[in-house]
Order: C-alpha cells, then sequence, then structure tokens
C-alpha cells in the first residue's frame, strides 16, 4: 500500500504564509494617539502655495478629528496671497474611524461653506480613502464634486493626500 505525500507536502507552505500574514497584521501601522498631522494635496502649487490636509488622532487612537482639506474645485482662488488661509477654500469632512490594520475612510461627506467673494454657498461632497503607512504617516486619495452658486458643479475629481506627524 502507497501513501499519499501530497498533502504534507501542501500543509507546509500554507502554515507559513498563514503565519506570515497574521505577523504582518500584527505589525499594521497605527497612528499616534494625540498627535496632529499636516501635509499636502497632491495637485500643484498656486503661486508657491500648496494646498494643505490636516487632522488630529483622538486620544485612544481610534478616530481622525477636524479632517481637512484645501482645495478650490473650479470656483477660482481669488487675489494675491495664500490661497489656502481662507476659510472658504478649507472643506471640512469631520470625524473618521481608524480599523485596527491602520485603514480610515468615510463616504459622501457633505460640507456648505460660503462661497469664494462672499457670493452665495459652495457645497462640497467628499469621500476620504487612507490608510496611516507608519505611525508618523498617513496616505490616501480624496475624491470630491463641488457645486457653487448659480448652479456650477465641478465633475467629480480625485487629488492624492501624504500628511506627517508633529
Amino acid at each position: 500500500m502507497s501513501r499519499n505525500r501530497t498533502l504534507p507536502i501542501l500543509i507546509v507552505p500554507l502554515a507559513a504564509a498563514l503565519s506570515l500574514l497574521l505577523a504582518a497584521s500584527a505589525f499594521a501601522a497605527q497612528p499616534i494617539a494625540g498627535s496632529t498631522y499636516n501635509g499636502f494635496l497632491s495637485t500643484g502649487a498656486y503661486r508657491g502655495f500648496r494646498p494643505p490636509v490636516s487632522f488630529k488622532v483622538s486620544a485612544n487612537g481610534k478616530l481622525l478629528r477636524g479632517f481637512k482639506w484645501a482645495g478650490d474645485g473650479c470656483l477660482g482662488l481669488g487675489g494675491p496671497g495664500d490661497p489656502w488661509t481662507s476659510p472658504q477654500m478649507n472643506n471640512e469632512v469631520g470625524t473618521i474611524d481608524v480599523s485596527p490594520s491602520g485603514t480610515f475612510s468615510v463616504k459622501n461627506v457633505k460640507a456648505t461653506t460660503a462661497a469664494p467673494g462672499g457670493n452665495g454657498t459652495k457645497v462640497t461632497i467628499s469621500t476620504v480613502n487612507g490608510r496611516f503607512t507608519t505611525a508618523k504617516t498617513a496616505s490616501g486619495t480624496i475624491t470630491y464634486t463641488m457645486k457653487g452658486p448659480g448652479g456650477g458643479t465641478c465633475s467629480p475629481a480625485t487629488v492624492r493626500f501624504t500628511a506627517t506627524a508633529h
């Protein structure tokens, strides 16, 4: 009677692969609790000023609070100076949960602010997807639509961001 040796040969590599997967998830990057992260969007600079992104990690490290990003969409940037300091150019997303694996996401968050130049309101709908690549660095994407006064709507756009703890 002959024995089938295929099964033990398959079990060893499968067990090794599973243990590597479990080890990788145990070392998933988590944010630094209580830290503030600041960074920039991937879009180009305007007059030398890059559009920022920022958020603060909760004391327990499970939430991103005050997530906001700056961008003009299709509404224009206005006069001289750093346009990103204007409240009208900042888009609030708010609080986002952080998973045990260090990923975070939120979909279709609506924010309404005054439009640039005080001409009505601007409505931005943002979807954020990201992850902590290290404890000090997060990166991801922001997909958004923007509607300005008079019904002008920007098509959905996606920008990348990177933020680091300070």
